[in-house]
């Protein structure tokens, strides 16, 4: 599998002064309700991971504080189709969601297992398997937690 993290990952444009730190950003859009990510779903004509459904049901996508986001459903074939040699492992068996561009890592669900991971973007994809892999309440607790309670 090849890509380019480095580019695929969008970085948002925050204009901030030399000394101070990013500001924090609410998120943009609102959460998406069930039947609207059927409809998404039957659109793109893939299935969803369970986990990212959830995330979007919950929290919704869009810009997040301190340059994070979690990806619209509409966005990832766009953003990641292209740095894939076989594009129809985009969405399995791992599933780029969103990103922490402030920590240059990129957020990907293994669709296989339901399992959410941070990977640094250098990281090639062979080596995510080795990466820590979290069930839904740990990723959030770890991952997005932290970044939310600055606010």
């Amino acid at each position: 599998m090849k890509w380019n993290i480095a580019r695929a990952c969008r970085v948002m444009a925050v204009v901030l002064p030399s000394n101070s730190k990013p500001k924090t950003v609410e998120h943009l859009e609102m959460p998406i309700p069930n039947p609207e990510i059927d409809n998404i779903e039957r659109q793109l004509g893939v299935t969803l991971p369970g986990m990212y459904r959830k995330l979007l049901v919950e929290l919704g996508p869009g810009n997040g504080p301190f340059l994070t986001q979690i990806y619209h459903p509409n966005e990832i074939r766009e953003l990641y189709e292209p740095f894939f040699d076989d594009p129809s492992q985009l969405f399995a068996p791992y599933f780029p969601f969103g990103c922490d561009n402030q920590k240059q890592e990129l957020w990907v669900i293994d669709a296989d297992r339901e399992l959410a991971a941070s990977i640094w973007h250098e990281t090639v994809p062979d080596d995510w398997l080795d990466e820590n892999w979290f069930e839904y309440d740990e990723w959030i607790r770890r991952f997005l937690e932290p970044i939310y309670s600055k606010q």
